[in-house]
C-alpha cells in the first residue's frame, strides 16, 4: 500500500508501451507507478492518464510489486479514496469513470 503526499508527472512511453506516474512521499522522494500496456490494462491506463486527485484528498494505492531484470516495478491495482464515502475503493481493472452528457469522460473520481 502506498500513500503519496504529492502527485507528479504522468507519461506513456510508446517504445516500452508502459504508463508511468511519478508520486512523492512526505520527504519528496519519488516513486514511479508503472503499468505496462496489455489488452486488459488499456482502460486502466486511460483512467490513470485522466485522474486528478481532489485537492486535500488522501489517496492510497494498493499495488503489485513486480521483480523483472533486477528492477522492481510498482503496478497500481486499486485506489482507496477517503473523500468518496459511497465508493471509497476504485478497482482499476473493473470500475469505470462516470460519463457526462455528450460522452466525455469525467477527469476526477468522485
Amino acid at each position: 500500500m502506498l500513500r503519496p503526499a504529492l502527485f507528479g508527472t504522468r507519461s506513456f512511453d510508446a517504445i516500452s508501451q508502459t504508463f508511468t506516474w511519478e508520486v512523492f512521499d512526505e520527504m519528496n522522494r519519488v516513486l514511479r507507478l508503472t503499468l505496462p500496456f496489455r489488452d486488459w490494462t488499456e482502460e486502466s491506463i486511460r483512467i490513470l492518464e485522466q485522474l486528478s486527485p481532489p485537492q486535500g484528498a488522501t489517496w492510497r494505492f494498493v499495488v503489485r510489486l513486480v521483480h523483472q531484470d533486477d528492477k522492481v516495478f510498482v503496478e497500481p491495482i486499486s485506489i482507496l479514496r477517503t473523500e468518496n464515502k459511497q465508493s471509497p475503493v476504485y478497482q482499476l481493472a473493473f470500475d469505470s469513470l462516470p460519463q457526462q452528457a455528450g460522452g466525455s469522460v469525467v477527469a476526477t473520481i468522485n
